[in-house]
């Protein structure tokens, strides 16, 4: 929301395309602080991993029969540490979920019209897809599938954005974005072609 003379502008949410949006962020909001995470990954090897590194107080090789603990992508729980320590609670892990999904209208409007494509059309894009099924699901949970569409999203504006202005600090934020990407998910390496 931005702030106009000390009041909230809430002028841009009277189209129905980002009124719609906002409230489903709302719902999504309450739902999150509302309800305690139940993701069977979140809970199984997400969270019990960041918690065994947190009491040893640096990172730990776990002995299990479990092996995606020790060797699937770990930048989501790095997130996830701070958030763990400073709360002990998981109620607040969502929130790594819910900022970066109302990141995606901006990044969607931008990625697009950088690609080409009209800026009337990419405006009602921006506000459609993250509506989609992941997204709205995944939002308000403590899981990392969609957390590394932000990312991808993040590296190809950032690459379009080098490619234009040929400035290094573009590539970097790109290259960044890239290794946050495949670093939360091991399934997003193909997304690197």
């Amino acid at each position: 929301l931005e702030l106009v003379s000390g009041r909230i502008n809430l002028r841009r949410f009277r189209r129905p395309l980002p009124l719609c949006f906002a409230a489903l962020a709302i719902l999504i909001f309450l739902g999150g602080v509302l309800y305690p995470p139940g993701n069977y990954t979140g809970l199984t090897y997400h969270v019990p991993r960041v918690l065994q590194w947190l009491s040893h107080e640096q990172w730990w090789w776990i002995h299990t029969p479990v092996v995606r603990m020790n060797f699937s992508g770990c930048a989501f729980e790095w997130l996830n540490a701070p958030v763990l320590l400073f709360t002990r609670s998981d109620r607040a892990l969502f929130l790594l979920n819910f900022i970066p999904f109302l990141l995606l209208p901006g990044l969607v409007f931008s990625v697009f019209t950088r690609l080409g494509v009209r800026p009337k059309v990419a405006w009602q894009w921006m506000w459609l897809l993250p509506t989609g099924y992941n997204f709205m699901l995944q939002a308000g949970s403590i899981v990392n599938d969609t957390f590394s569409a932000v990312c991808a999203l993040a590296a190809i504006d950032f690459g379009c954005r080098a490619w234009k202005s040929r400035r290094l600090r573009d590539l970097c934020f790109s290259l960044l974005a890239i290794a946050l990407m495949t670093g939360t998910k091991a399934t997003s390496l193909p997304l690197l072609l």
